[in-house]
């Protein structure tokens, strides 16, 4: 997500990019809450999931997949949550108004865009949805490692 506009920019780590690193590090780079913004080719990047919560339609125009398989960080149910409406504006008060627009908006967005792939029929795809008992900012490894086998059973269930 771009600092300044808020607009999202997919990069391709083999022909752009002389540090992928850099890209994840910008990709994550939550404002308000991370060790500043990360600058890729004169711009200042942050975490991607503003711009691009969920995409699906960038994906398939630009790279026309015949199958997609999505590992979410979210739970099925996406619900904005109280929490998150008192803390969003004080992180994203240092941030333009695209970016703030952008990372406002991302619930929207990413449900408009979910939508968008179930309806569409250019590919397959699979959706692996995270476990709801394990929050985005989940620490307890005990915790952690449960939803991991809880996971993997999952998937192998669906595999085979």
């Amino acid at each position: 997500t771009c600092e300044h506009s808020g607009e999202g920019l997919l990069l391709d780590a083999k022909e752009t990019l002389p540090d992928a690193i850099e890209a994840i590090r910008a990709s994550i780079a939550m404002p308000g809450l991370s060790h500043g913004n990360v600058e890729i080719a004169g711009a200042r990047y942050l975490d991607g999931a503003g711009a691009f919560p969920f995409p699906a339609t960038e994906v398939l125009r630009r790279f026309e997949p015949t199958d997609v398989l999505v590992l979410t960080n979210c739970p099925k149910d996406l619900k904005e949550h109280e929490t998150e409406d008192l803390v969003l504006p004080l992180l994203l008060g240092s941030l333009s108004p695209g970016a703030q627009s952008a990372f406002t908006t991302k619930n929207a967005r990413f449900v408009q865009e979910l939508a968008y792939l179930r309806t569409q029929k250019q590919c397959e795809y699979a959706i692996i949805w995270t476990d709801e008992e394990v929050g985005g900012f989940e620490r307890n490894p005990h915790k952690l490692r449960s939803a991991a086998h809880r996971a993997e059973k999952h998937l192998f269930n669906l595999l085979s």
